[in-house]
């Protein structure tokens, strides 16, 4: 499964454009040495974090069913 991202808590609107930005899943621009990098939709440029996904609840597998028995018919 592919890491989220989502822009950091401080920013709220994008300075260039005013774009509200919090809360926003985004795919990663590009880095910043080890830190993700996000745009906004006129360019600018922010910091990203990784959003912490819980990990999907793996279902047990159902019991296989016995064949049902063929019953006879009559001529």
């Amino acid at each position: 499964m592919e890491k989220e991202y989502q822009f950091i808590a401080t920013v709220e609107k994008c300075r260039g454009c005013g774009l509200k930005l919090s809360g926003k899943h985004v795919e990663v621009g590009g880095w910043k040495g080890s830190v993700p990098m996000g745009y906004c939709k006129c360019g600018t440029a922010y910091p990203l974090v990784e959003i912490e996904s819980e990990p999907e609840p793996v279902e047990p597998a159902p019991e296989p069913t016995p064949p049902e028995p063929e019953s006879e018919q009559e001529e």
